[in-house]
């Protein structure tokens, strides 16, 4: 049970009443049911909540380090489910950097590396992210994401954002658009935690 039980009641209460957008931003993420914290659906026993967890011994997974531009890792897709570990990514976002574009309400740092993947969603796309975190306590972010620079503090790289802070399972939601869209889902912990997890990405057709 977090430490801070009665700040944690207070600012979800707060959280849930706020538009996860900056600048230009419409809004278009909806929080499902996250685990850890944020959740009413929390799963700390470790289970996907969507998604089949990975192996906390795995020791197969890359720990080799972003690839480009700027943190990238690599690409998720519809349909996708991808492990790997945030040993070894990059470690250029920060717990600034998600409160500031209300993505969720750090209650540590962020300073542990980070793996970040580029998500290409057609129109008339809604997206389920379902995420696994059952080694340590870790963090999403879904940023939409128009340039090749990574998220930062006071830039103006963010429009919309939405994830789950210090979670082990759960999910985060894409409406739809009417055109494609281009996202940055972000898998990210406090300092010193490195740890494997697991992404599956589910879309449906609206059209």
């Amino acid at each position: 049970m977090p430490r801070h039980l009665g700040l944690t009641t207070a600012i979800v209460g707060l959280s849930l009443g706020l538009v996860a957008c900056k600048g230009e931003g419409d809004g278009i993420f909806n929080r499902d049911s996250g685990g850890g914290i944020f959740g009413g659906d929390s799963d700390d026993g470790g289970g996907g909540g969507g998604v089949e967890p990975p192996d906390c011994d795995d020791d197969q997974l890359s720990t080799d380090p972003p690839g480009g531009p700027d943190c990238l890792t690599g690409v998720i897709s519809c349909g996708d489910r991808i492990e790997g570990t945030t040993e070894g990514g990059s470690n250029q976002i920060e717990g600034e950097v998600y409160e500031d574009s209300y993505c969720f309400v750090p209650f540590e740092n962020y300073d542990g590396p980070e793996r970040a993947y580029e998500l290409m969603l057609p129109e008339y796309t809604f997206a389920t992210i379902y995420y696994s975190f059952p080694c340590q306590d870790m963090a999403i972010a879904a940023f939409r994401w128009a340039p090749d620079e990574c998220p930062t503090l006071g830039g103006e790289t963010t429009f919309v954002c939405e994830g789950d802070g210090l979670g082990r399972s759960g999910s985060v939601e894409i409406s739809h658009e009417f055109e494609e869209k281009r996202f940055l889902v972000v898998v990210d912990a406090p300092s010193g935690t490195e740890a494997p997890f697991a992404l599956r990405v589910e879309c449906e057709s609206v059209e």
